[in-house]
């Protein structure tokens, strides 16, 4: 049997996280029999560069499959499982912040023009699903899809700005958004769940915690000071 080839990008901004490198090697010596891997670290900046450089490198090799990890972003099982289910774009799922509490990177298109995303019911978030959006951090794409792009001349992953300069959507949301557009399905996996590791406010956590303890929701408008 031909071994599938897979390009494996843990994307560096400075600082992996401690054991990263590590278990994602094991996590590969488990997947040996099935594929062929080879682990880049690229440090280009700012990110929607750094994922195009990688494309490009991508496609001018035979790899089969595109992986992109961020290196603050550990999955609590083997992310490599993610090829056995041979999807055009699949991805683990973990969560975020902002001054409104925490989210989950997993969204549903709510609508179109200007495009809006919401989160999923907490009912939906189980096991493979088929999603409008899902960011990069734990992501596989197979080869067809970037050779897609690329033969529609459409750059895969852009940011887009308001007027005021403030961004309006990251490069992981357009990517899927584009996805969308030409037919092509995106799926999250609720099994694969990333640590997403950040430097935290406690006191910001403890008032989250608190918050949603009393009133079930885990947003809350800011922050108390």
């Amino acid at each position: 049997m031909t071994k599938k080839k897979v390009m494996v990008n843990i994307l560096n901004q400075g600082t992996i996280m401690a054991g990263m490198e590590t278990q994602i090697i094991m996590w590969m010596q488990a997947k040996m029999k099935e594929y062929e891997f080879k682990l880049f670290f690229p440090t280009d900046r700012p990110i929607p560069a750094n994922r195009h450089k990688i494309v490009r490198d991508f496609l001018k090799g035979d790899w089969d499959y595109l992986i992109m990890l961020d290196q603050d972003n550990l999955c609590k099982n083997n992310i490599f499982d993610l090829l056995d289910l041979d999807l055009p774009v699949v991805a683990g799922v973990y969560p975020g912040k902002d001054e409104y509490g925490i989210f989950f990177h997993v969204y549903r298109l709510d609508s179109d023009n200007p495009p809006k995303f919401k989160q999923y019911p907490t009912n939906f978030r189980e096991g493979l699903k088929k999603v409008d959006a899902v960011a990069t951090g734990m992501m596989v794409i197979k080869r067809e899809i970037l050779e897609r792009f690329r033969d529609e001349k459409i750059l895969p992953f852009t940011d887009t700005f308001n007027e005021d300069g403030t961004i309006f959507m990251s490069d992981d949301m357009g990517f899927c958004l584009k996805c969308k557009k030409l037919g092509i399905d995106v799926y999250a996996h609720y099994d694969y769940l990333g640590s997403h590791w950040k430097m935290m406010d406690i006191l910001w956590v403890a008032n989250l915690v608190a918050y949603a303890a009393k009133t079930g929701k885990t947003n809350f408008p800011r922050p108390e000071k």
